[in-house]
């Protein structure tokens, strides 16, 4: 099986890789790529192939505008069109299998300008997808089943599959000397449900007095105005609680992200609602894959995941912020519940495992 593997990283953490490595932008294709695998961003929904790099098998970074005119510099591609250089690119490669972690940006319309040596398009989409058209993939994946649902009821096909556990987490996992208490990253928009999430997140950063507290929220300094048309097309300021303001700092990712986590004693996972009560974000396999305790959200998490055991659940602030004294009051139970979900997820969401169960779907379509 002949695989191409597209992701989409995002402006923001493209702009920080590239201050990471500095160096990183005069890069060939392939230098540039390796060093974007090397920095794990995302590691949880690459493939196993992708990282042992057969000869079989292709992986890009789509929006990565620096790494595809790269790629068309060097192959004398004359657009710099990151669709038609995507397109030159599965053509090249001769793909029978196309995994698409970004396809909002890459709808029916992409999928059907796709070279004829593609027999199978699978897609990768674990948020809702809104008026974009994913009808010509052969398969969508998510481990959400509501959204996949959803999507069955508009007649395209779609599976539950889930991320994986990084084997690069297990270094930041073994680590037992822990100097910060209480953990975050993610994301603040009006948009997309979270102003639950920016509530909590406020009530932990007026405990950082006496708590060390490691809080990273990226979030547009203007917003939009969700569900009232017209206005949710107007900008608007955003304005952060002057408690969680003055304490955040700017977002982590790949590596860096792993570091952080490493340092963490608890990780505070609040879920958005898009998903109903399904549990099951890319922070639940970095969180325990790095041997932190995480509180989440109460809801329905993977098969397997047991609060009280794997990790913890709370329902309102006031839940939160007692579960977070309670745990810090006793490290036993911390040093217990962390080291029980790292075994549970590094043992069972394996790459090997994803990778099995993505051969196996593939093969049924």
């Amino acid at each position: 099986m002949r695989l191409f593997q597209m992701m989409g990283f995002g402006i923001d953490y493209l702009m920080d890789f590239s201050e990471r490595y500095p160096n990183s932008d005069t890069l060939s294709f392939n230098e540039r790529r390796s060093l974007l695998l090397y920095d794990r961003h995302g590691a949880s929904h690459v493939l196993k192939p992708m990282y042992e790099r057969g000869d079989n098998c292709f992986f890009t970074v789509c929006d990565d505008l620096i790494l595809q005119k790269a790629w068309a510099t060097e192959n004398h591609f004359p657009s710099n069109n990151p669709l038609d250089i995507v397109l030159a690119q599965i053509e090249a490669h001769g793909t029978e299998v196309l995994y698409n972690n970004h396809p909002i940006a890459f709808p029916s319309s992409f999928v059907r300008r796709l070279p004829k040596s593609v027999k199978k398009a699978v897609a990768w989409r674990s948020a809702p997808v809104g008026a974009t058209d994913l009808s010509a993939y052969d398969l969508i994946l998510s481990n959400f089943e509501t959204l996949n649902n959803n999507w069955r009821a508009k007649g395209w096909r779609a599976a539950y599959f889930t991320p994986s556990w990084d084997s690069e987490m297990r270094t930041s996992a073994e680590n037992r000397n822990r100097n910060n208490d209480i953990f975050f990253a993610g994301s603040y928009s009006r948009t997309t449900g979270h102003d639950d999430r920016l509530q909590f997140l406020n009530s932990v950063a007026k405990i950082s007095n006496n708590k060390r507290i490691d809080l990273h929220l990226l979030y547009r300094r203007f917003g939009r105005l969700a569900d009232r048309f017209p206005l949710r097309f107007i900008p608007v300021p955003i304005y952060l609680p002057q408690p969680l303001k003055s304490v955040i700092r700017p977002p982590v990712y790949g590596r860096a992200m792993y570091s952080a986590l490493s340092q963490a004693k608890i990780v505070i996972n609040p879920a958005t609602d898009f998903a109903g009560d399904e549990r099951g974000n890319m922070r639940v396999w970095e969180a325990l894959g790095c041997g932190a305790c995480m509180i989440g959200s109460a809801g329905r998490y993977p098969d397997g995941l047991e609060p009280g055991v794997h990790f913890e659940m709370f329902t309102d602030t006031d839940h939160l912020l007692r579960k977070i004294n309670i745990l810090l009051e006793d490290k036993t139970r911390i040093d217990s519940i962390a080291a029980a979900g790292y075994e549970l997820i590094s043992s069972r969401w394996t790459k090997d495992a994803q990778w099995t169960d993505f051969i196996n779907l593939v093969s049924h379509l």
